[in-house]
This record gives structure tokens, C-alpha cells and sequence, in this order.
């Protein structure tokens, strides 16, 4: 799809058809976007200013530009029991406007397979979260216990004096309701 698409509220993507969905045209709005499908891959190559947070559920997210905040900060949050990739580059947006956290939640595996060059947290409370880009900003880095931290990038970060790494016992994460496909 090439044409814009304005996000008035959160709005959530979910095929039942495998193959390669391509959206060119930019997301903006005020909403969000809820990826919940896990046969397909999901193309995002637009500017895409929208200023809710990204929830992945299932499935791929291939990013064509940098997943980034544009107007206000917003979050990148991986959940669900399945696993997913995400591809693509994942940074702070302009002055201001920074990528508030990585949070992976749920029992699944994640993988990050692009630079992580944002200076806000990863929080990985659950699951397992594969980081396979280089990793250059984050401040800080909390592994529950019961979860695991892994991929090319995690043995060098435990190398780096910063971020430090926190292993802890966390809260469950907030939980928001997905609507049923």
C-alpha cells in the first residue's frame, strides 16, 4: 500500500494470509500500531510519525526506516507466546523524542536483528529476547530472572561498563487487552 494512512487510534494489523504485507505510505497519527498476526511479514519503509507505541504479538516486523518517535516518545513492545522477528533499525527520534524502552514480555522469543541505537531502557521480563544488531545507546538493561538475554549483541554488552545489565526479579508487566481478530 502506498497511499498515507492516519492512525486516529490505535489500530491493529492482523492477516490470516502467509506472505508479505508492504505499506510504503506514511502512518501518522495519534494512534499506535498492534501487530497480532504470525504467518506474515510486515513491511513499514515509510517515514511513519505515528506517536503511539508499536506492540508485536506475533510474526515479522521488517522496518525500512528507523523505528522511531517523531512528535513524542513512545515504546517498542514485543509480547505473546510465539516468536518474532524485528529487522531494521530501532533509534530515538529527533531532540526530545527519545524510544522510552524495549520491553519483552511473555513467553516467547524475540530477535532484533538491526541496530538498537536508542537511549532509553530494554526490559526483558519474560521469554527470551535475541539482540543480533550492534547495540550503542541504551541506558540500561534489566533482565528478570526467569527470563533470558542472548544474540550476538549480548555478549558484548556485558563487556561494556554501560548500560549495565540488572538481573532482578520484576513485576509482571501491564497488561492491555487485543482485541480478537
Amino acid at each position: 500500500m502506498t497511499a498515507p494512512i492516519t492512525l486516529g487510534a490505535d489500530t491493529t494489523f492482523s492477516a490470516t494470509a502467509s506472505g508479505r504485507f508492504h505499506f510504503s505510505g506514511d502512518l501518522s497519527g495519534p494512534g499506535g500500531l498492534t501487530r497480532t498476526s504470525s504467518s506474515s511479514t510486515l513491511v513499514l519503509s515509510a517515514t511513519n510519525t505515528y506517536t503511539g507505541d508499536t506492540i508485536i504479538t506475533a510474526g515479522t516486523l521488517q522496518i525500512g526506516n528507523d523505528i522511531a518517535p517523531i512528535a513524542t516518545s513512545r515504546n517498542l513492545r514485543l509480547l505473546g507466546a510465539g516468536n518474532g522477528v524485528v529487522t531494521g533499525t530501532i533509534a530515538d527520534g529527533p531532540p526530545g523524542t527519545v524510544l522510552v524502552s524495549i520491553a519483552k514480555a511473555d513467553a516467547g522469543t524475540w530477535s532484533l536483528n538491526g541496530p538498537v541505537a536508542h537511549t532509553g531502557s530494554i526490559a526483558v521480563s519474560a521469554g527470551t529476547l535475541l539482540i543480533n544488531g550492534p547495540v550503542s545507546a541504551a541506558s540500561a538493561v534489566t533482565v528478570a530472572a526467569s527470563a533470558t538475554l542472548g544474540g550476538k549483541a549480548a555478549a558484548s554488552m556485558r563487556r561494556r561498563p554501560l548500560p549495565a545489565i540488572t538481573r532482578r526479579a520484576m513485576p509482571p508487566p501491564a497488561r492491555r487487552r487485543l482485541p480478537r481478530a
